[in-house]
């Protein structure tokens, strides 16, 4: 990935329609900078101070935080170490794939039951389970670790764990159940603006983000009363941070 072909721009910048008709954004990315592009992940980081982008590195250390750590590193073209570069995170991949992997155990909706879309392909969830948590032998002793066995791909996993990254980046996991209805109500379609979901802060109690019509979508005269809107089922709040709607194929797997 180079900075100047900035494959990766449109994915941060695009949106997504909700069920309820509200265009969605991402409020966090997270990018692996381990492989062979650590320098070229660096720039790009470096070069977008303002999109809560993350720099990140995977830790397997036993314990780890999901959000860990972070340093100040950066890495020239040569591969020099540059001090006081680019904010690097740590993230405890084992312990983010142990609280999924939990979560995945739970088999009815509920706190902790994780939703999956329905159109999601086998292949996902072979990645997402492409793992699995094994003793092994260390310079500290036996320890459990996470191990994929070799020829699988798990990059489903990888990016799952990195979401839940950015979702305690966020401080979504710190929500009281006032903040997600808030969270929820804006999600509910507004006729006459568009705009993504503003994400409530974990430390503040704000008000609900109020939106009104832009003066040139006003008619001239009073339109004619709208039929009722057709009956739906409420919107359902977010149980765990990564939601989505279970499919049937990853049912029968449980």
């Amino acid at each position: 990935m180079s900075d100047t072909s900035a494959p990766v721009d449109p994915a941060i910048k695009a949106t997504y329609r909700h069920v309820c008709g509200v265009e969605m954004s991402a409020d966090a990315v997270a990018i692996d900078t381990g492989g062979h592009f650590t320098h070229q992940c660096y720039v790009f980081v470096r070069n977008r101070p303002n999109q809560n982008l993350y720099a990140v590195k995977g830790e397997t250390r036993l314990g780890r935080p999901i959000k860990s750590a972070s340093v100040l590193v950066d890495v020239n073209e040569r591969g020099k170490t540059i001090r006081k570069g680019v904010r690097l995170w740590h993230v405890g991949t084992d312990t983010a794939k142990d609280l999924l992997y939990g979560r995945l155990q739970v088999s009815q909706p509920g706190p902790g039951y994780v939703h999956f879309a329905r159109e999601l392909t086998a292949e996902f969830y072979d990645q997402l389970t492409a793992e699995s948590r094994m003793l092994v032998k260390t310079g500290r002793g036996e320890e459990h670790r996470w191990l994929k066995p070799a020829g699988k791909r798990n990059e489903k996993l990888d990016c799952t764990v990195y979401a839940l990254f950015c979702v305690q980046m966020l401080g979504l996991h710190t929500l009281s159940d006032k903040l997600w209805a808030r969270l929820e109500a804006g999600l509910e379609p507004d006729l006459f603006a568009g705009g993504g979901v503003p994400v409530p802060n974990a430390e503040s109690d704000p008000a609900p983000v109020q939106t009104s019509a832009q003066p040139s979508a006003v008619a001239a005269a009073p339109p004619s009363p709208a039929p009722p809107p057709a009956a739906r089922p409420p919107a359902v709040r977010p149980i765990v941070p990564n939601s989505f709607i279970v499919s049937d194929s990853w049912s029968s797997r449980l």
